[in-house]
């Protein structure tokens, strides 16, 4: 059995290219922010719509596909960073052929494909990437790590990764009570 320090992440990494048979049809943009509880000793993240006027809280950091997409994901302009030491985005199971060409956006506003040095000489508070809609069947909620660096007073760097899913494609909505008195019947 192996111990806690033994114990490693999986972690696999998106397609350096487009994902198969890719079709850019729409682009979600996401904005991740976090406060500190009252006592000053834990985390909420939150995530918004990123771009929109009135940016409300979307209901969890979990992203939908139902097409052909681009995600762009900013952090908030808090003391934190994609990761240095590991890739920003990765899959907890290998997928890529839905998900792939993970971008860093440097502080000029230019974008750099991941070639194992992006992000390492910056602090990237951006990055894009693509996921392609899953019309194979099959499993639909793909498993995936944000890996973010949170800059600690005093210096130092506390390594966090967020364990959202990808719903692929997004399940169909479902009226609550379709038929009123229905649940009450059985």
């Amino acid at each position: 059995m192996a111990t806690q320090h033994e114990r490693v992440l999986k972690q696999e990494r998106l397609k350096d290219t487009d994902p198969d048979d890719y079709t850019a049809n729409k682009e979600v943009r996401r904005l991740l922010d976090f406060e500190l509880t009252s006592d000053g000793r834990h985390l909420i993240f939150i995530c918004t719509d990123d771009g929109s006027p009135n940016p409300s809280p979307v209901d969890e950091l979990n992203l939908d596909v139902v097409d052909d997409t681009l995600f762009q994901l900013r952090l908030s302009d808090k003391a934190w960073h994609w990761s240095k030491a590991f890739d920003a985005i990765t899959l907890k199971k290998d997928k890529k052929k839905y998900y792939g060409r993970v971008m860093y956006q440097k502080p000029d506003g230019t974008w750099d494909e991941w070639d194992g040095k992006a992000a390492k000489a910056y602090e990237c508070k951006t990055i894009k990437f693509l996921a392609a809609l899953n019309e194979d069947g099959g499993e639909k909620t793909h498993g995936f790590s944000l890996n973010i660096d949170l800059a600690l007073p005093g210096g130092g760097i506390l390594p966090i990764t967020l364990d959202p899913d990808i719903q692929n494609p997004k399940p169909a909505v479902i009226e609550e009570n379709p038929r009123p008195g229905l649940l009450s019947a059985l």
